[in-house]
């Protein structure tokens, strides 16, 4: 083994076993539960993404959010959205965009999708951002995956859609989905 490589193999192992301590620790210092969570880890994987994304899908965007909006504003200078909800903000142009909301929803309850058309070095692409009704709620969760399954029929071209679809990879309703929208195939959509 190459010096370099025991070298990251060794820091590896002190980490992990760093780590593993702070974890044990929690039972008497129950702030460091958050190591156990492995938030710390969480975090730092997601800023290092945010600086290799092109756009970002945000959800449950409020008014106290405005500082991280407009710190974000610099490296995604196009954004669609208000300061609640779904926000989209892009590298690229935003040539179009569009909601859709459920009816007889208050505002701050009634959107569902937020999509933008991006110009990707010429490439129209569409970038839609869900955010389902909990399963709590199944009859309006059953009534946005129906809405949803209509706008992705409607699309055509490329369509990436990311957020929050809270149900389960394995659900009926997710699998009626991506069965109706051919989602589902080619490894094109991705549960995380």
């Amino acid at each position: 083994m190459s010096n370099p490589l025991k070298a990251l193999v060794v820091t590896g192992l002190c980490l992990g076993t760093l780590t593993t301590a702070l974890g044990v620790l929690a039972n008497w210092w129950p702030a460091l539960d958050i190591i156990n969570n492995g938030l710390p880890f969480l975090a730092t994987g997601c800023l290092a993404l945010l600086g290799l994304a092109d756009a970002v899908v945000l959800e449950e965007v409020r008014p106290h959010h405005d500082d991280l909006l407009a710190k974000l504003g610099a490296l995604y200078p196009h954004r669609v959205g208000e300061q609640h909800g779904l926000v989209i903000m892009s590298k690229h142009k935003i040539l179009a965009d569009g909601r859709i909301d459920r009816e007889g929803q208050p505002p701050r309850m009634s959107l569902i999708i937020r999509w933008a058309r991006l110009d990707v070095n010429g490439t129209p692409v569409e970038l839609a951002g869900v955010h389902l009704a909990r399963p709590f709620y199944p009859e309006l969760q059953q009534a946005d995956i129906i809405g949803l399954t209509n706008f992705v029929k409607t699309r055509s071209g490329s369509l990436i859609l990311a957020g929050d679809f809270n149900m389960a990879p394995w659900t009926w309703k997710l699998k009626r989905f991506t069965q109706a929208t051919g989602l589902g195939r080619f490894n094109t959509f991705h549960p995380t």
